[in-house]
C-alpha cells in the first residue's frame, strides 16, 4: 500500500487538484490492521500542469506520485496500481499516464 503524506508547510490540509487531503492521519493505522507494510511520500501540492491530458511536467504534484510508485515497484516488485480516482477524469488521466511511465 501507498499513499502521498498531505503534510505540507506544516499544514494538515492543502488545496490540492490530484489527493484528497481530509483524514489522510488515518491511512497510517492500515498497516497495522492490515498487516501490509505501507508506503508513503510527500508532494509538492502544487499542480503545474493542469490541462485535462497530463504530460510528465517537472515539480507537478503528479511527479511525486510517480516517484513514490517507482520505489514501491523497485522494492516490491509490484506490477499494478489500484485508484479510487474513478469519478475525476483529471485524477484519472494522471494515474494512468504515471502507470504508463512505469
Amino acid at each position: 500500500s501507498s499513499g502521498i503524506n498531505a503534510e505540507y508547510g506544516g499544514q494538515d490540509e492543502m488545496d490540492s487538484y490530484m489527493y484528497q487531503t481530509v483524514g489522510h492521519n488515518v491511512v497510517e493505522s492500515l498497516e497495522t490492521s492490515l498487516g501490509i507494510k505501507l508506503y508513503r511520500g510527500t508532494t509538492s501540492g502544487v499542480a503545474v500542469a493542469q490541462d485535462l491530458a497530463y504530460p510528465a511536467t517537472p515539480n507537478d504534484e503528479v511527479e511525486d506520485l510517480y516517484h513514490l510508485l517507482s520505489r514501491v515497484k523497485s522494492e516490491t516488485g509490484c506490477t499494478a496500481v489500484c485508484s479510487g480516482a474513478i469519478f475525476s477524469t483529471y485524477q484519472k488521466n494522471r494515474v494512468e499516464r504515471v502507470c504508463e511511465r512505469l
